[in-house]
């Protein structure tokens, strides 16, 4: 049985952020990927430490993607690499109603294994907003406050945006985009 990489990973990816780390059992993501477990093992010799990484390596490679890389394209103006930027925002988080991996994985048994890649990519994270924001001329220290401030922001957008089951705080939250990234 040939399944395709791409449909192994938006299974493990999907599973992982419907039912955390330890939710996430290996007969769920048998089932979802379609492999049975000796398969999932051939692939992720690890068994679920190594289906971890290889989730959160998908989703990072995504999140720069839609997310950062827009706010680094010089051929287009602050304004629109904002709204490139939200866009990717909002399909990244389905809305808002899709967890953030960083949080799922930041605690439980997750935590050991990937503590170093989650610090890692966060911190990438706020320096590249910061550097978009020094870029259109806010000084360093106010770009490096505001990044970090916008990345708390949006954790508890996406929290609040799940148990109140209402997309509108997340669309909230991407409408104060541009003032809090732009001043």
């Amino acid at each position: 049985m040939n399944i395709p990489k791409d449909h192994i990973m938006e299974g493990i990816v999907s599973t992982f952020r419907t039912y955390g780390y330890e939710g996430a059992s290996l007969s769920k993501l048998s089932t979802v990927t379609g492999l049975g477990r000796s398969s999932l093992y051939h692939y992720f010799p690890d068994g679920k430490v190594d289906m971890a990484r290889a989730a959160f390596i998908h989703l990072t490679t995504q999140f720069e993607s839609q997310v950062l890389n827009p706010l680094t394209d010089t051929q287009l103006t602050p304004n629109e690499r904002l709204d490139y930027c939200k866009q990717g925002l909002q399909h990244f988080y389905t809305e808002g109603y899709q967890p953030c991996l960083l949080n799922i994985f930041s605690m439980g048994q997750a935590s050991e294994a990937l503590r170093l890649p989650i610090r890692e990519f966060t911190l990438k994270v706020k320096h590249r907003l910061a550097v978009f924001m020094t870029g259109i001329g806010l000084a360093e220290s106010e770009a490096e406050r505001r990044s970090e401030a916008l990345l708390i922001e949006l954790q508890g957008t996406l929290v609040l945006t799940r148990a109140l089951n209402d997309s509108a705080v997340f669309q909230r939250f991407l409408d104060k985009l541009p003032t809090q990234l732009l001043g």
